[in-house]
C-alpha cells in the first residue's frame, strides 16, 4: 500500500503580531513591538504551500485557530469590550496567531509505524506558556474534525503540568527508507523532569519533557524497539533551539543535523546507524552532521537553516530530495558554504528552493514550523473528507 507525506499548514490570524511572548525564543524576542503586516504574512504562506504542492506534495490547511477565543475570554470574566483595556501582555496573549505555527499543534503516529496499524494523533498540550495553552481546545477540536475516520485514534492532549511539556511533532523525528515502512522513531527533549540534573544549566526554558514524550510513545502503541529518546545540548538551548526542529531535520533515510544538536551526538548517530543497519539492511543511511567549526549554533538559529522542509521529490529521472529553505539562508556565507557542501557529496539532496518567510522568521517560524506533518496511506487520506482544506 502506498503511504504519502501529507503536509496541513497553520492558517495566520489577522490578529499576526510581534509580542515578543516566548522566553527562548531569540527571533521573537528581538522583533517584540515592531509592526507586523498580516496581509504580507498570507502571501508569504501562499508562496509556501504553493511551492510545496508544485513540487507534488499533497498540500492542505489546518482550519483557522480564531482570536481572541470566547472561551477563554469568559473563563477570565472578560468580553470583547474589556480586551481592550487589559494590560499589555494578556491582550496579546489572548489574540496571539501563534497557531500558524502548526508542528507543534500534535504528534501523529502513522499506521505503519504503530503496533495497532492505527493513526495515532495527540495533540500538543503547549503547556509552557499561556498564550499557546489556550490553543489547545481548539486545536483539539479541529484535529478531531479533520481527520474523522475509522482509520485514526485520538488521544486526550497529556496533562496540563510542568512534568509533561508537550510541544508536538517539533521535537519529534522518522527515520525510514520510505513512508510506508515501520519507522524508528526519534522523540527528543530537553529535560527529564524528576532528574534536576538535567535541566540546571538552562539559560532559557525546555519546552519538551523526557515524560511527554515518553507518554505519547506509549499511548502511540510505538515498538520500544524501534523508540529512541534523545536529550538536546543544553548549549542548543540556551543558543535559542527551543525546539529540536530549529538544529536537525529528517526526512526517509536522511537526518540533516548540527553536532551540537544533543547530549553526546556522536553516541546518537552511531545508535541510529546501528539500529537503521539492523531493521533496514537493504537501505543506505545518510546522516548528514554540520560542524560547529563550519556553522555556529548563533548562525543555525538566525538562519533557521535546520527549520526548512526536507521534501522527497520525483521526476522523470527519478526521486530526490530537496530542501525549501528560507531566504536568511541565502544570505548567510556560511549556510551557503554548508549548502554547497551538501549538495556536492554522495546523500539523496539535490536541490534547494528560497522562500521570503519574513514576517513567520521575525517571530521565530520557518518553513517546518508553519506545517503539520503527517504521513497517511493511500486509503487513509482517501476516508478523509478534505475539500475545505485544500489549498
Amino acid at each position: 500500500m502506498k503511504y504519502y507525506e501529507v503536509n496541513f499548514d497553520g492558517q495566520i490570524a489577522p490578529t499576526h503580531e510581534f509580542a515578543g511572548l516566548s522566553k527562548g525564543n531569540i527571533a521573537s524576542t528581538q522583533h517584540q513591538g515592531l509592526a507586523a503586516n498580516h496581509s504580507r504574512a498570507i502571501e508569504q504562506w501562499q508562496h509556501k504551500v504553493s511551492l510545496i504542492a508544485s513540487l507534488g506534495i499533497k498540500q492542505f490547511k489546518l482550519p483557522l485557530v480564531t482570536r481572541p477565543d470566547a472561551n477563554v475570554l469568559k473563563t477570565l470574566g472578560l468580553t470583547q469590550a474589556q480586551l481592550q483595556n487589559c494590560p499589555s501582555k494578556l491582550k496579546s496573549a489572548l489574540l496571539s496567531a501563534s497557531a500558524m505555527w502548526a508542528a507543534n499543534a500534535a504528534t501523529i503516529t502513522p499506521s505503519c509505524d504503530s503496533l495497532d496499524a492505527k493513526v495515532h494523533v495527540t495533540p500538543a498540550n503547549l503547556a509552557h506558556f499561556f498564550h499557546r495553552l489556550i490553543e489547545v481546545e481548539q486545536t483539539q477540536k479541529n484535529l478531531t474534525r479533520l481527520f474523522d475516520s475509522e482509520y485514526f485514534i485520538h488521544h486526550a492532549p497529556l496533562p496540563n503540568h510542568p512534568w509533561f511539556y508537550d510541544e508536538g511533532s517539533a521535537n519529534h523525528l522518522r527515520i525510514c527508507p520510505d513512508y510506508g515502512h515501520s519507522a524508528i522513531n526519534i522523540f527528543v527533549y530537553g529535560h527529564d523532569s524528576f532528574n534536576q540534573d538535567s535541566s540546571e544549566h538552562l539559560q532559557f526554558p525546555s519546552r519538551q519533557s523526557l515524560q511527554a514524550s515518553e507518554a505519547i510513545a506509549r499511548n502511540h502503541k510505538l515498538n520500544p524497539k524501534d523508540t529512541l529518546f534523545v536529550q538536546q545540548n543544553p548549549k542548543a538551548i540556551n543558543a535559542g533551539v527551543f525546539h529540536n526542529d530549529v538544529i536537525s531535520v529528517a526526512n526517509k533515510n536522511v537526518l540533516l543535523f548540527h553536532e551540537q544538536a544533543f547530549i553526546n551526538t556522536q553516541d546518537t548517530i552511531k545508535t541510529l546507524k546501528n539500529l537503521y543497519s539492523s531493521k533496514y539492511p537493504a537501505s543506505t543511511f545518510y546522516p548528514i552532521g554540520i560542524k560547529a567549526s563550519d556553522l555556529s549554533l548563533k548562525q543555525a538559529v538566525s538562519s533557521y537553516l535546520f527549520n526548512s522542509q526536507l521534501v522527497s521529490v520525483e521526476d522523470k529521472k527519478g526521486e530526490y530530495m530537496a530542501l525549501v529553505a528560507p531566504y536568511e539562508c541565502k544570505a548567510n556565507q556560511a549556510v551557503q558554504a554548508v549548502l554547497n557542501k551538501i549538495l556536492n557529496e554522495d546523500n539523496p539532496i539535490k536541490q534547494i528552493y528560497y522562500l521570503d518567510l519574513s514576517e513567520s522568521m521575525a517571530n521565530g517560524g520557518g518553513p517546518a514550523c508553519l506545517r503539520l506533518r503527517v504521513v497517511l496511506s493511500e486509503a487513509e487520506l482517501a476516508s478523509l473528507k478534505l475539500d475545505d482544506y485544500r489549498i
